[in-house]
């Protein structure tokens, strides 16, 4: 059985932090409208590293429901995010709305032994929030590939034109 070491990060700054140690990357005045995250709240820790505090409800980090309060940021888009400046890991996250961005997280576990184990989590997640991003697009039809490495039609969409159109 696992156990968190970090069960979730810390109410108050460490005393060797300065004042700004949480910040909220969807707020930053850099971003402009068109722009967006992925809804986390981070809490940077003495070891130079971005800490999950928080996620906004709704937002791309929490609806794809593989992270966790005390999870730390390792990378944006194969580019190292640990121990770097929080003004170049925020302009790593803001991008245009609805477009994807590869994230790698670490969660910090101990085993039921006593010893320490890390996990990690790669999502790729959206900027912006789930509900307001485009609506899927495409006719609808779901493939197969047949032994013969033909394609073939596996089912329709119901919500999209393929079954819409009932032909």
């Amino acid at each position: 059985m696992l156990k968190r070491l970090f069960k979730s990060s810390p109410k108050t700054p460490p005393s060797s932090a300065s004042p700004e140690t949480s910040f909220e990357v969807e707020e930053s005045s850099e971003a402009a409208a068109d722009q967006a995250g992925i809804g986390i709240v981070f809490q940077i820790a003495p070891d130079g590293g971005f800490y999950i505090k928080s996620m906004e409800l709704g937002g791309s980090a929490d609806e794809c429901g593989l992270l966790e309060e005390g999870d730390c940021l390792i990378s944006v888009n194969s580019k190292k995010a640990f121990g770097v400046p929080p003004d170049i890991v925020t302009r790593l996250i803001i991008g245009p709305v609805g477009t994807p961005i590869s994230v790698k997280f670490r969660r910090n576990v101990v085993l039921d032994n006593g010893t320490c184990e890390f996990q990690y989590f790669s999502p790729v997640l959206t900027r912006g929030k789930t509900a307001e991003l485009p609506k899927p697009a495409g006719v609808g039809i779901i493939f197969r590939g047949g032994s013969d490495k033909g394609m073939y039609v596996k089912s329709l969409a119901p919500d999209r034109p393929a079954a819409q159109s009932k032909q």
